[in-house]
């Protein structure tokens, strides 16, 4: 199952949505999503200052206990990529990221 957001992110929404995550209960698609785009500002993984843009999130087909979330590569600086997806491997019971990966 394919979920996909649109829209960009502002840095005050980015912030407040990685705080609200409830970590109790598991992390959903949607907040993996907003862990995300957190450790993309964090780290200045994007381009400008807003983050996103229509990430694609899917469950890791090798491992259920993992967050696929795709983000597309218009929207990702270039030290990863320009013309790629970038994979962000999200851990679906603390939200830790354990992974980048890129599409070729």
């Amino acid at each position: 199952m394919v979920m996909a957001l649109t829209g960009c992110a502002t840095i005050r929404s980015i912030n407040k949505n990685a705080f609200s995550v409830n970590f109790s209960d598991g992390v959903s698609k949607k907040e993996a999503v907003f862990l995300v785009q957190k450790d993309c500002l964090d780290n200045n993984y994007c381009r400008s200052n807003y983050v996103i843009s229509a990430p694609k999130v899917l469950e890791d087909k090798s491992n259920s206990e993992l967050w696929i979330v795709k983000l597309p590569p218009e929207h990702i600086i270039y030290r990863f990529t320009h013309k790629c997806w970038v994979n962000f491997y999200v851990n679906k019971s603390d939200g830790k990221i354990l992974a980048r990966t890129i599409d070729k």
